[in-house]
């Protein structure tokens, strides 16, 4: 991919069932047009993407309209995910570490997304649920 020319793929209506199966296609379409990612930084952005999509399709709490979109470029040197929903406002600690139990499986989803990107961010604006994760490469 030349460094000048920015690459997207997206998923629109992203719900259950068979969401997070769409991210992971889309996911795979961004890496053949984008092929000179690391594949290291390919499996940590991926690792955040699934791990925050996940969380927001299976636990938002959501009216009958409920809806989601996931958009996943690379550009000038990073990769970028933007997941946006109707959900109700999360209240969430994007802080948190991982639980010291190491069979707990709740609780691990936005620690291990954090560990994964260079920036992950939360806010509520326009009716909408925003998160954006970016990791940062160099080719």
């Amino acid at each position: 991919m030349p460094a000048d020319r920015a690459v997207e793929t997206r998923v629109d209506n992203c719900v259950l069932p068979g969401c997070v199966e769409r991210v992971h296609h889309a996911l795979a379409e961004l890496w053949a047009q984008a092929p000179d990612v690391p594949d290291l930084d390919r499996m940590m952005f991926e690792t955040a993407v699934i791990e925050v999509t996940a969380n927001v399709i299976e636990h938002a709490e959501r009216g009958d309209d409920f809806d989601a979109h996931v958009v996943l470029r690379v550009e000038d040197g990073a990769l970028v995910g933007e997941l946006t929903d109707t959900g109700a406002f999360v209240d969430v600690d994007l802080d948190v570490d991982l639980p010291e139990d190491d069979l707990a499986t709740n609780g691990r989803g936005i620690p291990l997304a954090r560990r994964a990107v260079h920036e992950i961010s939360y806010r509520r604006g326009e009716g909408r649920n925003h998160w954006r994760l970016v990791r940062h490469w160099q080719g």
